[in-house]
C-alpha cells in the first residue's frame, strides 16, 4: 500500500509524494504542463536508501530488475552501499565512479577513496584523538578492501607525540603507508608552538605569542580546554611550505586573536573586542612582510538598540580618522531600510518590501531598481530607472521553476536569452541575443548541446562565431564527436571549444 500527499506551492504546481506504511518516500512526482517529472527512491531489506533513479533515469529504464552496472544507472542514478553496521561504505554520484568510505570501531570514518585516488592507489585519511575531533588529514597508500570492514576491531586515534615528524607532532596507533599529512588540528594548549614548522610562543617576539592591546579583549590561555588552538597546513606540489595559524580566546572561550603565517612569510594578527553579547565593537588586523614592512587596518562597529549593526569605520594605517563604510537604518519589521556607502551621501538608498519582506524597490537618486515576483518568488521581472535611460528584463519559469525567457523589453539593444532543458534539468539549448557589431544587436548564440548522461559532451552554435571583439557569444572553435571530456570523478579534463587539450587536479 502507497499514500500519496499532493502539495502545490504557491503558483499552482504541484507536487505528489508517495510514501510506504513505514513512511519512506518511494516517488515523487513532479508536473510541468502534462510531463511528469518522476523520481524513484530504493530501499534495502534495511531501510536503508540504496538508489535514487531521477526523470531521466525513470524514462530510460523500463526493467524491473536493474544492476549497478546498468548504462542508465551508471548515467544517472545516485546509488549507495553499506555494511553490517549501517555505514554507507560506497556512494556513487551520476557519472563519476564510486566513492568508498572505512569506518573504525569507534564509527568514525577514518578512510575514503574516489575514482581518481583509485587509479593511483592511494585513499585519504581522516585521523582522529581520543574526543573524536579530528587532527590529521591527508593521504596514504594502505592496501584496503572497503567491504571488509577492516577496521572492525580498531579504534583509530591520534595523541600529541611533542615532536616534529610525519605527522606534524601527533602519534598514531594505526600504521599509514606512504603517508602524506595535508592538515593538522591542534587543540586545548599551545604545546604544539615551535614545533613542525610552527614559530614558537618566543617572549622576544609577539609573531604567534598572545598580546595585550588596549581597547581590545584580554587573552585567558589558561581556559582553552576543548578549543581549537591552532592548524597547519601544507602547500601541495611538493613544496615545504606550511600555514600556520594559532588562536587565542578570552576567559570565556571567545576567540579574540589570531596570528598566522602565509605561504608568502607574512605575519598576520588578527584582535577582536566584543561585547558582553558576543558581537565584535572593534577589529584589528596586522599584515607584516618578510621585511618589515606593516600595514594595519582597523574597523569600528556600532549597533542600534536592537543590535543591528549601523555603522562600520575603516581605519588605515593607525590614522585619527576613519572612513565610515556603510550606515544603516531599520525599518519597523527589523530590514535595512536606508543604506549609505563610503559616506556618499548622493549614493543612499531607501528599500522597500512587499508584505512577504521581498524587496521591491531600492531607491537612489539617478539610479532606481523596481523588482516584481511570481506568487512562489522567483523574480518576473526586474526594472532600473537611470537619469538618462531605462531597462527592463521580464522573465518567464516552467512549472518546475527552471527560468526558460529572459526578455529584454525596454532600452537600448537586445540581450533577450531563452533556454530548455531535459528532465533533469540539465541545460539541452540556449537562445541569446546580444551585440553583434557597433551599436548593431541581433542573435548571438543558437547553443545545442549533447550529452552522455549528465555530461556535456559537445556544443554546437547554429549562429557562427561573432567577430566583433566586444561581443560575449560562445565560440564554437571545434566540430566532434566528444569536445568535452572528464575523468573519474565527473570533473572536467578538456574544453577543446576553448582549446583548454589538459585540466589537472589536485
Amino acid at each position: 500500500m502507497l499514500y500519496v500527499t499532493e502539495t502545490k506551492d504557491e503558483d499552482n504546481n504541484p507536487l505528489y509524494t508517495f510514501t510506504d506504511k513505514e513512511g519512506h518516500v518511494i516517488l515523487t512526482r513532479q508536473i510541468s504542463g502534462s510531463t511528469f517529472f518522476d523520481t524513484y527512491y530504493i530501499y534495502d531489506d534495511y531501510g536503508h536508501l540504496r538508489v535514487v533513479l531521477p526523470p531521466l533515469g525513470t524514462d530510460g529504464y523500463s526493467s524491473n530488475v536493474f544492476t549497478e552496472t546498468s548504462p542508465v544507472f551508471m548515467d544517472y542514478a545516485y546509488m549507495y552501499k553499506y555494511n553490517d553496521r549501517g555505514h554507507c561504505i560506497a556512494k556513487k554520484l551520476p557519472g563519476a565512479d564510486w566513492i568508498y568510505y572505512i569506518y573504525d570501531k569507534a564509527d568514525r570514518l577514518i578512510f575514503s577513496q574516489d575514482g581518481e585516488q583509485r587509479t593511483r592507489g592511494e585513499w585519504r585519511f581522516t585521523i582522529p584523538d581520543r574526543f573524536g575531533r579530528v587532527v590529521l588529514e591527508g593521504i596514504c597508500k594502505n592496501s584496503l578492501t572497503y567491504n571488509s570492514d577492516p577496521l572492525i576491531n580498531t579504534v583509530v586515534t591520534a595523541s600529541w607525540g611533542g615532536t616534529t615528524n610525519s605527522y606534524k607532532g601527533y602519534t598514531l596507533n594505526y600504521t599509514l603507508t606512504t603517508a602524506t599529512t595535508h592538515s593538522a588540528w591542534y587543540y586545548d594548549n599551545y604545546n604544539f608552538c615551535s614545533y613542525n614548522g610552527v614559530p614558537a610562543r618566543s617572549s622576544s617576539s609577539t609573531d604567534f605569542k598572545e598580546e595585550t592591546r588596549s581597547g581590545y579583549s584580554i587573552v585567558d590561555t589558561a581556559k582553552t580546554q576543548g578549543l581549537l588552538t591552532g592548524e597547519l597546513h601544507m602547500m601541495l606540489k611538493g613544496t615545504a611550505t606550511t600555514l600556520s595559524t594559532v588562536y587565542y580566546y578570552d576567559n570565556r572561550g571567545r576567540m579574540v586573536q589570531t596570528k598566522s603565517k602565509d605561504h608568502n612569510g607574512k605575519i598576520n594578527k588578527e584582535f577582536l573586542s566584543l561585547a558582553f553579547d558576543g558581537l565584535p565593537e572593534k577589529r584589528f588586523l596586522s599584515h607584516r612582510s618578510p621585511t618589515n614592512t606593516e600595514y594595519t587596518e582597523e574597523y569600528l562597529y556600532a549597533y542600534d538598540h536592537a543590535r543591528r549593526p549601523t555603522t562600520t569605520t575603516h581605519k588605515w594605517n593607525g590614522a585619527s580618522t576613519g572612513k565610515v563604510l556603510e550606515a544603516n537604518t531599520y525599518d519597523a519589521l527589523g530590514r535595512i531600510n536606508t543604506n549609505v556607502p563610503m559616506e556618499l551621501s548622493q549614493m543612499l538608498d531607501t528599500r522597500l518590501y512587499d508584505v512577504r519582506s521581498r524587496m521591491e524597490y531600492i531607491l537612489r537618486g539617478f539610479f532606481n531598481q523596481h523588482f516584481g515576483y511570481t506568487y512562489g518568488s522567483n523574480i518576473t521581472y526586474w526594472q532600473v530607472y537611470l537619469a538618462y535611460d531605462h531597462k527592463r528584463y521580464e522573465f518567464t519559469y516552467d512549472g518546475l521553476s527552471r527560468l526558460t525567457n529572459a526578455s529584454y523589453t525596454k532600452g537600448s539593444g537586445n540581450f533577450a536569452a531563452s533556454y530548455s532543458y531535459d528532465k533533469n534539468g540539465n541545460m539541452m539549448t540556449i537562445q541569446r541575443y546580444g551585440r553583434t557589431a557597433y551599436q548593431t544587436y541581433g542573435k548571438i548564440d543558437q547553443i545545442t548541446m549533447v550529452r552522455n548522461g549528465n555530461r556535456v559532451v559537445k556544443a554546437t552554435d547554429g549562429v557562427g562565431n561573432i567577430s566583433d571583439s566586444q561581443s560575449q557569444d560562445f565560440k564554437d572553435y571545434v566540430n566532434k564527436t566528444t569536445e568535452y571530456t572528464y575523468n573519474q570523478n565527473g570533473a572536467m579534463t578538456q574544453d577543446q571549444n576553448r582549446g583548454i587539450t589538459s585540466i589537472a587536479y589536485n
